[in-house]
């Protein structure tokens, strides 16, 4: 059985982001985020028989740094 992967990829999640950001000194800042799935993102699937079921979630940190000229 050949198959696409986007035949078995879900193209809608729900998630959650949580972050946080300081500033270290006047003109430069830094944040961190980490966004979480909520939804599974892989679909079920059957092949020769077989029932297959995963359970795959996206988890994505983010760390940047912003410097003002202003």
């Amino acid at each position: 059985m050949t198959f696409l992967r986007d035949d078995y990829i879900s193209t809608f999640e729900f998630g959650l982001a949580l972050g946080a950001g300081w500033s270290i000194i006047p003109n430069l800042d830094v944040n961190f985020r980490l966004m979480l799935g909520l939804t599974s993102i892989a679909e079920d699937y059957e092949e020769d028989g077989y029932s297959y079921s995963s359970d795959v979630q996206n988890l994505r940190l983010s760390i940047g740094a912003t410097y003002w000229f202003l």
